[in-house]
C-alpha cells in the first residue's frame, strides 16, 4: 500500500530512477551475458598496489554522485514544499470564500 501511495506522489521520478537502474544493471551484466571475461592476474592490479593515491579517482566519482544525489533530492523537496504550500493557500482561499458565502 505505501509503495503504490508513493509510486502515485512521484511518478516521474520513480520512471526516471528505474530507466537510470535498468541501464546500470544492463551495462554490468552485459559483460555476463556475451560471454566469460578472464582477468590477467599476472600483474598487480592498482587496488592491490597498496598505494591509497591510485584509487583517488573512484573516491571523488563517489563522492560527486553522493553530493549530486543529495542536492538533487533537496531539490526535489523544496519544489513538492512550493507546491503544498500554493495548495494550502488554495484551499484557505477556497475556505474563505465559502465561509463569506454562507453569512
Amino acid at each position: 500500500m505505501f509503495l503504490m501511495r508513493f509510486t502515485n506522489m512521484f511518478p516521474l521520478t520513480i520512471r526516471i530512477v528505474s530507466l537510470a537502474l535498468l541501464v546500470i544493471m544492463l551495462l554490468v551484466f552485459s559483460q555476463q551475458l556475451l560471454g566469460p571475461v578472464y582477468a590477467d592476474v599476472s600483474s598487480i592490479t592498482q587496488a592491490e598496489s597498496g598505494d591509497p593515491d591510485d584509487n583517488l579517482e573512484y573516491l571523488f566519482a563517489v563522492f560527486f554522485l553522493t553530493w549530486v544525489a543529495f542536492f538533487g533530492y533537496v531539490f526535489f523537496l523544496s519544489r513538492r514544499l512550493m507546491g503544498l504550500k500554493s495548495e494550502l493557500e488554495e484551499l484557505r482561499l477556497e475556505i474563505r470564500r465559502r465561509d463569506s458565502d454562507q453569512r
